[in-house]
């Protein structure tokens, strides 16, 4: 029997709003708040998983 190497990738998905002048504004202050822990998503945001063989 072989050996496989398997790639398992979850993804987690919340919609926010956030008042910005623009888009790239928008994205800037999402992503700030999401690295300063105002955003933690968990198992609640789950939307599925990938699996994948990887090069052994």
């Amino acid at each position: 029997m072989s050996k496989f190497s398997v790639e398992i990738t979850e993804t987690l998905q919340k919609v926010i709003t956030v008042e910005a002048q623009d888009e790239a504004e928008a994205l800037w202050k999402a992503e700030d708040m999401w690295k300063n822990e105002e955003y933690v998503l968990g198992s609640e945001n789950f939307t599925g998983a990938d699996f994948c063989i990887v090069d052994n």
